[in-house]
């Protein structure tokens, strides 16, 4: 439907959207801290997830916690038995993680294999 100036778009609820927008935002840092966690405790490593997910709020400082991410993944995997073919490639990862956080999903994938291995 047009109106005076051009056509005119939807009316949102802003407070819906916001709700929406807040509950995504809790549930990826839950999702980091979990995911920081379970590496932790697999590798034995003295990682804090709590830092970990704090640190992601620090422009570029959040861009080398993803690629340590990718990297612990991988030492999983390593750890699991995973033929290193298959597993993930920290760099290759690292750049999807820039684009969208795509990388995220490849990267939990990998967390599975390694559960499913282990």
């Amino acid at each position: 439907m047009a109106g005076k100036h051009g056509p005119v778009g939807q009316e949102r609820n802003g407070v819906v959207w916001w709700i929406i927008y807040l509950v995504c935002f809790i549930a990826g840092i839950y999702w980091m801290y979990m995911m920081w966690k379970e590496i932790a405790e697999f590798t034995k490593k003295d990682i804090n997830p709590i830092v970990k997910v704090i640190l992601m709020f620090i422009p570029i400082v959040n861009l080398y916690i993803m690629y340590t991410l990718c990297k612990e993944i991988n030492e999983m995997e390593a750890m699991a038995g995973i033929p290193e073919g298959d597993r993930l490639n920290p760099i290759v990862n690292f750049i999807l993680m820039c684009i969208y956080g795509i990388g995220l999903i490849f990267a939990q994938n990998h967390m599975n294999a390694v559960w499913k291995k282990a």
